[in-house]
Order: structure tokens, then C-alpha cells, then sequence
């Protein structure tokens, strides 16, 4: 990220001065990537008492403003659709956060995740999938708190030692999880009784029977 995209969500937040309490423009970008790639979007009505850091939202000098911020924070994240879906090689290039920016940027990301935090966390039981949202939740004060039982320590050592460099990665890989995950494997359905939830799926897909041909099966 060369220079701020959300001007004036910025101008809005100093206006009333939340800057203490609100997002940075670099929070905000990893605020609306997590909302993007994960298992559901965070609600666009809920966008902005997420960003501001609080329930209730100051009032805005007229419905132009208002707009105009929307606009904003909408436009973003259509770019960040378009960027995952048919330009991937662009991620760093244009959501990069500086080194110095990463903490605040993996900090918006956490709050991205958590207003459907069940349905993230309860999906990411693989350890792939695992050392890529630790890549990202590392960067914060509160990683700890969604770390598993068992977790293998080393990979939070290295990961911290770790810069911006390798968010692109990670999100990405996030990104294609859970596009899988909502896209389950045309496979035949077969009966429940006969697998494991946690076993490899019977039709060669290579999921988990859960995640595959459990979800056809009536």
C-alpha cells in the first residue's frame, strides 16, 4: 500500500477524533480482506461501528458524506475482490502494509474474523490451514487466545521473526480454503453411517468426508 486509500473515512474519523479508538486506513484494509476471503462476509451495516471501534456511529454532516464514505470503504473492497478472483500476483503489490504498519494491519484483520469468529476458527482444524491465519494473528497482542490446544509453539516463534512479506501468501491460501469450502466436490453422496466426519472422503477428493460428500448426503 504506496498511499492511504480511504481518505476520507480518515477525515471522518479525525473530525469527530476517534483516532485513539478507530482504525487506521491499514487496519481497515485488513479489516475488509478478512471479510472478503473468509467463510462469510462481515455485514457492509456493520462495516463501520468495526472501523470506528465502538457501537454507536458519530453523525455525519449530511447524507453526502455519508455516502461518500461508503463509497469509499465499497469501492476498496470490490478492488479486493477483483484482485483475488483474477489478478492474485497484484495482493503485495497493492495491500502490502510497510513492515512498520503490520501489527496494525494483522490487528483489522482479527476484528474482519471475528463477527463470524465460530465459523472461522471451527473450520481451520487442519495444520496448514492453521500456520496460515497464524501467519497473520501473530502480528497482534491477542494471538495467543486462537491458538489450539497442542499448537506446536515453534511455528509462532518463526512466524513472529517473520515481515509483511508474507501475508500475500497467506491470505491467499486463505482465500482458496475457504472458496473450496464453499464449493464442495461434486462427488456422489454416500451414506454417513459408513465414514468418518474426519476420514478422507470415499470419492477421491482428497477432503475430509465432512467437508465433501457428508454435506449431499441425506
Amino acid at each position: 500500500m504506496t498511499q492511504t486509500p480511504f481518505p476520507l473515512t480518515m477525515a471522518y474519523i479525525a473530525a469527530h477524533g476517534l483516532e485513539e479508538q478507530a482504525m487506521d486506513a491499514y487496519a481497515v484494509d485488513g479489516f475488509l480482506i478478512a471479510s472478503f476471503i473468509g467463510p462469510k462476509p462481515v455485514p457492509v451495516s456493520a462495516w463501520l461501528s468495526y472501523i470506528l471501534g465502538g457501537e454507536e456511529t458519530p453523525p455525519f454532516d449530511d447524507s453526502a458524506q455519508e455516502q461518500a464514505v461508503m463509497r469509499e470503504l465499497s469501492d476498496r473492497y470490490r478492488l479486493i475482490k477483483q484482485i483475488f478472483e483474477k489478478r492474485p500476483v497484484e495482493i503485495g503489490p497493492v495491500f502490502l502494509p510497510p513492515d512498520e504498519h503490520l501489527a496494525s494491519w494483522a490487528s483489522g484483520f482479527v476484528h474482519g474474523t471475528s463477527h463470524h469468529q465460530k465459523e472461522w476458527f471451527d473450520g481451520l482444524d487442519d495444520t496448514d490451514e492453521i500456520k496460515l491465519v497464524m501467519a497473520i494473528l501473530v502480528h497482534t497482542k491477542k494471538a495467543e487466545s486462537y491458538i489450539p490446544e497442542g499448537y506446536d509453539m515453534t511455528h509462532i516463534r518463526l512466524a513472529r521473526k517473520g515481515t509483511a512479506a508474507n501475508l500475500p501468501l497467506a491470505v491467499l491460501g486463505l482465500y482458496r480454503f475457504w472458496q473450496q469450502e464453499k464449493e464442495p466436490y461434486p462427488g456422489f453422496p454416500v451414506a454417513v453411517e459408513k465414514y468418518g466426519r474426519n476420514e478422507p472422503c470415499p470419492c477421491g477428493s482428497g477432503k475430509k468426508y465432512k467437508r465433501c460428500c457428508a454435506r449431499n448426503a441425506g
